[in-house]
């Protein structure tokens, strides 16, 4: 994005409040085909955001002066554009569960604006997305070094128990998920928290009526994490599917973070009668329960967020043929020049599509 399109400090902090985030992060429907055969992309709806990359942060802490931050401070004094950012997250490598899109997005970024004239320090703190022992570990770790920002709390998992520690300090934080907790006047929001993504009751408010309205469901069978993210995500569905004439929630399978065996669940559904299901789960045992869902018999539409793209994209889900996917900010599908321009960069920089964490960060 440019640095005219580019938002303000005060900008960004109306994405703290639920309903500003309502109101800027409402859905548009946005469809991909493909050529590998993922025909369920044809009837995707996404969840769409404004990817605030850290070229924002930039101008963020140029237009505020000082943010606690010493680079900051030294910058206003010379006139030099200075940037100091701490990512806590994890790339290829680290777990099974990594994902290199946060890691990769940043280092475009830092070469972005240093082409721009800025000259940036970026360091990354690998954490774990499900553990918040790392994550704390991550940000008291960042918080000593005193950044410009911080960039971190990329599930629900960490972002609710360790949210309110980040709250209590004045180190500005973009975090990489939006339970309703983290709002700013939520119990793990605060001030310097700034969320970049449509609340998780949002998301998933649209999937389901996505497969009430358009795919015409009637059965519907939910699959939770055992987190803080699928309780949410299970209280949602049950809680608005009466809205809607002849579609129910019929059951409700859970299943750990790290599962690696779901025929359980698989044969659940397909005892229910489900004529399609919800996920909000963990990538690794999302990939694993379509395998085994396709396995049993278990061939209806097959609903989730981002974390079904990012199975999806690892190769995990052998057949892709009924997934349908609401993701937030997916710049390869977009039409705007500064999506084709930041997708065009960033193929070419590391051999493969951009997702929400690559844009985002």
């Amino acid at each position: 994005m440019s640095a005219e399109d580019e938002p303000s400090r005060d900008d960004l902090s109306h994405v703290r409040d639920a309903q500003d985030t309502k109101n800027i992060h409402d859905s548009v429907g946005r469809t991909r085909e493909t050529s590998s055969g993922w025909v369920a992309m044809r009837r995707l709806k996404y969840v769409t955001i404004a990817c605030v990359a850290a070229a924002t942060m930039a101008s963020v802490t140029t237009a505020s002066g000082t943010v606690g931050a010493q680079t900051a401070t030294s910058a206003a004094a010379s006139g030099k554009k200075q940037l100091y950012i701490i990512g806590a997250y994890e790339t290829k490598g680290d777990s099974a569960q990594a994902i290199p899109n946060f890691d990769d997005g940043a280092k475009l970024a830092v070469q972005d604006l240093q082409a721009k004239g800025w000259t940036v320090k970026y360091e990354r703190v690998p954490a774990s997305g499900t553990e918040p022992s790392s994550q704390e570990a991550a940000f008291l770790a960042a918080q000593a070094k005193n950044p410009d920002y911080w960039i971190g709390l990329t599930s629900s998992n960490v972002f609710i128990p360790v949210g309110p520690k980040v709250a209590a300090t004045d180190v500005p934080s973009f975090a990489l998920a939006s339970p309703t907790e983290g709002i700013r006047t939520g119990p793990s929001g605060g001030d310097n928290i700034y969320l970049m993504r449509p609340l998780n009751e949002q998301t998933y408010s649209k999937l389901l009526d996505y497969a009430c309205n358009v795919l015409k469901l009637h059965k519907i069978g939910v699959n939770a994490v055992q987190t803080a993210f699928g309780t949410t995500v299970d209280n949602v569905l049950r809680k608005e599917a009466p809205n809607y004439k002849n579609c129910q929630i019929v059951t409700t399978q859970t299943n750990s973070a790290v599962e690696t065996e779901l025929t359980q669940q698989a044969l659940a559904f397909k005892n229910a009668g489900v004529d399609g299901i919800i996920s909000a789960n963990f990538p690794d045992p999302m990939g694993v329960l379509v395998n085994q869902l396709q396995q049993t018999g278990v061939n209806v539409p097959f609903l989730g967020g981002a974390s079904l793209n990012i199975a999806k994209d690892s190769g995990a889900i052998t057949n892709t043929k009924n997934l349908v996917v609401v993701d937030d900010c997916v710049p390869d599908i977009g039409k705007t020049p500064a999506e084709k321009k930041f997708t065009k960069a960033y193929e070419a920089a590391y051999g493969y599509p951009p997702n929400y964490a690559s844009a985002q960060v």
